[in-house]
């Protein structure tokens, strides 16, 4: 890739990060599902307070000014110091940033909370615990279709790796810089050459089969909900839509990857011939990727702008005081609960619980991973 091509490729990772985060910090509390503002829970006729309000202007106002010095800072730093690395950094920076912001919001939602008293209005209520909504209400079912489709892909490139095998010169190219040439062999004569062959399609699978893991898990935890957050009317449309985007945001990823390793494996076995056009392809392919999840996760938050908007007063409200079990308004921290996974209070899926040891033994292996990873990407990066 020439410098054009580094400047508009670079440029294209700064201008998405940056709409990606902006749109996150305008729009943190759209992406929460359970009636949820800053990490503290609120109830309905609480939500538009005026201190309430405060809080998320001024949470608004110093997240687009961080992020956009941060990205004027890094717009200059990429193409003076190693891009990868400043990419990278300049990620964690922004994830980090919204982190600290949030947490300091929530102290502050904690403030209001206590010198409004609502927590008092709702402690002797008692609730009968209705662990399912009603089969009417809840009639969700995990859309098989494009998992199927992204499996069948990241078969046929399985497949086409093991007829190709053979007729593969000893050398076959496994690596490319920007510019589209090869920096790295593998040699099929050793078992280690052929293995990294295969890596491509089961790296694709097992993907893919995360994926629909977590749709499944998702799904099942759904089934076995505890109300709470707002009415029955409001969770019931909450469960609905944010399950609904789940499935269609995991699918969709799942198709793009699987299309993306079917086309590195085009490369590799070549039957794509020259490797600066399949390179090319492979960009293209995560540029779309990308723009896919900046604009579904735009519109997903748009969908979930009424979500907290009020329904019949007359409609009992679900509200359990569990502020304490999340620090700072982001991590959950829970001893007493034996589950691995909760749902997330800052944006979608879930999270782990960090007070489970089982669950800190899989954050310090994905930590680890992740580490790994990244330093591989900075010293072979550009």
């Amino acid at each position: 890739m020439d410098l054009k091509g580094l400047i508009l490729f670079y440029g294209l990772i700064i201008v998405t990060t940056f709409i990606l985060f902006i749109g996150i910090a305008l729009n943190i509390n759209n992406l929460n599902y359970a009636g949820v503002i800053y990490g503290v829970r609120v109830p309905n006729k609480y939500r538009k307070d005026i201190k309430i309000e405060n809080i998320d202007k001024e949470y608004k106002k110093k997240s687009v000014i961080y992020i956009l010095i941060l990205t004027i800072i890094f717009s200059f730093l990429i193409f003076k110091f190693q891009k990868v690395f400043i990419s990278i950094l300049y990620i964690f920076i922004m994830i980090f940033l919204q982190f600290y912001l949030y947490s300091k919001a929530n102290k502050e939602m904690k403030k209001v909370k206590e010198e409004t008293g609502w927590k008092k209005e709702f402690e002797n209520k008692k609730y009968i615990e209705i662990k399912n909504l009603d089969k009417k209400d809840y009639d969700n079912k995990i859309d098989m279709k494009w998992f199927i489709i992204a499996f069948l892909i990241a078969i046929l490139s399985l497949i086409i790796t093991i007829v190709r095998l053979k007729s593969l010169p000893d050398l076959v190219p496994v690596h490319f810089n920007f510019n589209g040439d090869v920096d790295r062999y593998a040699d099929i004569r050793t078992l280690g050459g052929k293995i990294e062959i295969f890596l491509i399609p089961i790296i694709s699978i097992f993907t893919i089969s995360i994926m629909y893991i977590c749709t499944f898990i998702d799904y099942k935890k759904r089934k076995n909900i505890k109300l709470n957050g707002g009415t029955y009317e409001q969770i019931k449309e909450i469960e609905n839509t944010s399950f609904k985007s789940t499935n269609s945001m995991m699918s969709g990823i799942s198709i793009f990857i699987a299309v993306l390793m079917l086309c590195i494996t085009f490369i590799i076995t070549g039957i794509i011939k020259s490797t600066k056009l399949g390179f090319n392809i492979t960009m293209i392919i995560t540029v779309i990727m990308t723009i896919y999840i900046i604009i579904y996760t735009i519109y997903l938050m748009s969908q979930n702008k009424n979500i907290n908007k009020d329904y019949n007063s007359k409609s009992p409200e679900y509200y359990i005081d569990d502020d304490d079990e999340f620090k700072w308004g982001i991590f959950y921290y829970n001893p007493k609960d034996k589950s691995i996974l909760s749902r997330k209070r800052m944006g979608i899926g879930y999270d782990f619980n960090y007070g489970n040891e089982k669950a800190i033994i899989i954050v310090i292996l994905l930590s680890f991973i992740l580490i790994s990873s990244l330093v591989m990407t900075i010293i072979l990066g550009v």
